[in-house]
């Protein structure tokens, strides 16, 4: 990072959240089966949480090589290798989020350490703060028609979700959030993305005019989402027909949220659910 930073201690209870991404090397994840490549990052977060205030999960960490030496020097009162590599953190508003200094971060907060020495890069803006969800499962419908040509009117569901890795996302990538439109047609045949994610696209194409002839589409969708279901990103939202069909730039904070669960950070609520995948 080569922007202006600050160098001071920080309480370890102001960083906002553990780190995920803490590659092959985090020993207990290994013990509970996780990886931080093959799993999601709600999965890590979930473990990492609620393994906090178990004495054997502690056991666990202090057999590892890495955060056995962490553990040592914060109880020294020192933080670990901060003068060859220093803990980076990005803030906003008093909320620290790691940049680097991943695994020792983590290792603070599982043995309980109040503070740690860190440099602090400002932010201009809250990108990191989580939203919150809107955790309602169950079938949601929507439909639209349209005019190829012309005009369309409903409203169109958008869904941007996360697929574990050991389930093919198909056409769904985690980068951006896919209309539910005639380009997506199931032809009414239910397809899981997931355990405890499914869809459904139905399209009627209805000839209109003696003259001069239209062809108006009818689009129905289904949305099944279940209470039991894999710990990941899902973010289902619906807006206006006559704004997402045709391609104008509309951003998720524009739209109405049916339903959201996982880490999805105020960040995502800029992306432009029009943008087409690469």
């Amino acid at each position: 990072m080569q922007y202006e930073y600050t160098t001071h201690m920080v309480q370890v209870a102001h960083i906002a959240e553990y780190p995920t991404a803490l590659g092959n090397t985090c020993k207990l994840l290994k013990d509970k089966g996780l990886s931080t490549y093959h799993d999601t990052e709600e999965a890590i977060m979930s473990i990492l949480e609620n393994t906090a205030s178990d004495s054997s999960n502690l056991h666990v960490c202090m057999g590892s090589s890495h955060c056995g030496t962490f553990f040592r020097e914060y109880s020294q009162g020192k933080t670990p290798f901060i003068e060859k590599e220093p803990i980076k953190l990005v803030e906003y508003g008093g909320r620290y989020w790691v940049a680097e200094g991943k695994h020792r971060i983590c290792a603070a907060k599982q043995y309980g350490i109040q503070k740690v020495e860190a440099q602090i890069y400002p932010l201009e803006k809250d990108w990191y703060t989580c939203i919150a969800e809107i955790n309602v499962p169950g079938s949601c419908r929507f439909s639209h028609t349209f005019v190829r040509g012309g005009g369309a009117h409903g409203e169109i569901a958008i869904l941007w979700v996360v697929s574990p890795k050991e389930f093919k996302p198909r056409a769904f990538d985690s980068s951006y959030a896919l209309r539910l439109d005639e380009s997506m047609n199931t032809n009414g045949k239910k397809v899981e993305l997931f355990p405890g994610l499914s869809y459904s696209i139905a399209c009627r194409v209805r000839r209109h005019g003696l003259i001069k002839r239209r062809y108006v589409v009818s689009v129905d969708v289904e949305v099944a989402i279940e209470p039991i279901r894999c710990l990941t990103k899902i973010w289902l939202m619906k807006g206006p027909a006559k704004a997402l069909h045709y391609g104008d730039c509309v951003t998720a904070e524009n739209l109405d949220t049916v339903f959201r669960v996982g880490l999805w950070r105020n960040i995502h609520l800029q992306h432009n659910v029009n943008e087409a995948p690469k």
